[in-house]
């Protein structure tokens, strides 16, 4: 998961914070991919918004990413009291929110390219493994006879107890 972010009054209290989907601004702009804004967090219609318990007034949410690949919401707000949010507010946040959508999605795209080569390595791996068994196994003749004359011996330890393999007549 990508890392979160908080920074001003109250931000410790928001980091970690669990932000419901349905019934919040947060969950709409997720959902919708569009931003919104309330001109007073602490009238808002949402009773358990992290921005309403902390006293906050005007909120602005934008979301990280376009439907269906939203990765996140990004969240501005002002104390209580404060003027809300502008339009040329909301469409600079929307902008910015846009290039670390582009952010996220970059380093997403190179971790799966790593991972991707990871799994081509581990494949050559297993093919060469492969390779390399099967040339041992038609080396070695059925009565262990290898070339230059040498003979393998296999030697399987029989246990002391002769019904340690348990019964086999069944």
């Amino acid at each position: 998961p990508p890392p979160e972010i908080a920074d001003g009054d109250g931000a410790p209290a928001l980091l970690g914070t669990a932000v419901p989907v349905q019934d919040s601004l947060a969950g709409a702009v997720f959902t919708h991919g569009e931003p919104m804004s309330d001109p007073d967090m602490q009238s808002a219609p949402y009773p358990d918004s992290p921005l309403r318990r902390l006293g906050y007034g005007p909120g602005l949410m934008v979301p990280l990413g376009a439907v269906p690949a939203v990765h996140g919401v990004l969240a501005l707000a002002k104390r209580s009291g404060r003027l809300p949010f502008s339009a040329a507010d909301r469409q600079m946040l929307h902008a910015f929110a846009g290039q670390a959508a582009i952010a996220l999605e970059l380093a997403e795209t190179r971790r799966a390219a790593e991972r991707l080569g990871l799994l081509e390595d581990r494949d050559r791996i297993a093919k060469d493994l492969h390779d390399v068994v099967i040339q041992l196994t038609l080396t070695v003749s059925g009565d262990g006879a290898v070339p230059g004359g040498a003979r393998l011996r296999w030697h399987v330890p029989l246990p002391a107890d002769p019904t340690a393999y348990g019964d086999r007549e069944s």
